[in-house]
């Protein structure tokens, strides 16, 4: 069983390496909450987390690269990483473009 909030992180990111979102969904609370501020976007709990990555347009596998991951004696986490995706992007015109 996973008991520390720095092996609660890192068993996210393992989850998120291998794209199973299902799996990193379980790192994170029933009452989890992520805000996306380029769309403004709420993405609220567990299942819904899974469903926005799962079906999130990308072309090919995720991968996340972990610089660092630091945890205190209180169980603060700060991990900093970087995130490659490649999208696809859909235009849909109602009429001609100009």
């Amino acid at each position: 069983m996973i008991n520390t909030s720095k092996a609660i992180v890192l068993a996210y990111w393992q989850a998120m390496q291998t794209n199973d979102f299902y799996q990193a969904s379980l790192c994170l609370s029933e009452d989890f909450e992520c805000y996306w501020p380029q769309s403004s976007e709420l993405i609220r709990g567990r299942e819904n987390f899974t469903k926005i990555n799962t079906h999130y347009p990308a072309n090919g596998p995720w991968t996340f690269t972990i610089r660092s991951l630091l945890a205190d004696s209180n169980n603060q986490v700060v991990s900093d990483g970087t995130i490659h995706a490649s999208t696809i992007k859909a235009n849909n015109y109602l009429n001609s473009p100009p």
